[in-house]
């Protein structure tokens, strides 16, 4: 079908076919969708430099760059990664917890979404740091000393790995209906 334009005492208003097989969609509704799209994507932004201010996960002032064997030869640098380790597991579970009580703050699909992208920011902002060069040497040395608490960890890591894995395949599939969610909610 054709555009057709309209002029109203509001201004231009010009309806387009919709891709969903014959639905008309006005410019209105279109950047009213692009717009949400656009909030949307600052906003994870913004949560995301929020996360990395608020949970960022403390790396001990220590030289790490000797081999492994003489960091797990020094007691103190042994006893300072442990302690370390036990706080990063302690902050990652309390994440977890967190993020596990969490609701959506509205019904609907629209804060579903939002919900599961600020779950999936957070979550993926953690693991992010579990990938840094420092932290992979940290858990080499205390995973060589054996004091359980790498275990420990892992199995924490483990955890966040699968809630993050969700959350960010929640926030793909609702995403892709993102549009529709959005042309919905102006007809209400």
């Amino acid at each position: 079908m054709a555009s057709q334009m309209e002029v109203t005492g509001a201004g231009h208003q010009s309806e387009v076919d919709g891709r969903d097989g014959g639905e008309r969609v006005t410019i209105h509704e279109e950047l009213l969708q692009s717009t949400y799209t656009f909030l949307g994507a600052t906003n994870r932004t913004h949560q995301q430099l929020q996360i990395l201010d608020e949970g960022t996960l403390p790396i001990p002032e220590l030289d790490l760059k000797p081999e492994v064997d003489v960091l797990l030869s020094d007691p103190e640098v042994v006893e300072k990664l442990e302690q370390c380790l036990m706080n990063w597991n302690t902050q990652i579970a309390v994440v977890i917890e967190e993020q596990k009580s969490k609701e959506p703050q509205a019904p609907g699909p629209i804060a579903e979404m939002a919900f599961w992208q600020e779950r999936a920011s957070i979550l993926s902002a953690l693991s992010e740091q579990l990938k840094q060069p420092m932290v992979d040497k940290i858990l080499e040395v205390m995973t060589k000393a054996d004091t359980g608490i790498a275990q420990t960890l892992e199995g924490t890591v483990a955890q966040l790995e699968r809630y993050r894995v969700e959350s960010e395949e929640n926030s793909h599939f609702l995403g892709t209906m993102e549009r529709h969610f959005m042309v919905s909610c102006t007809f209400i």
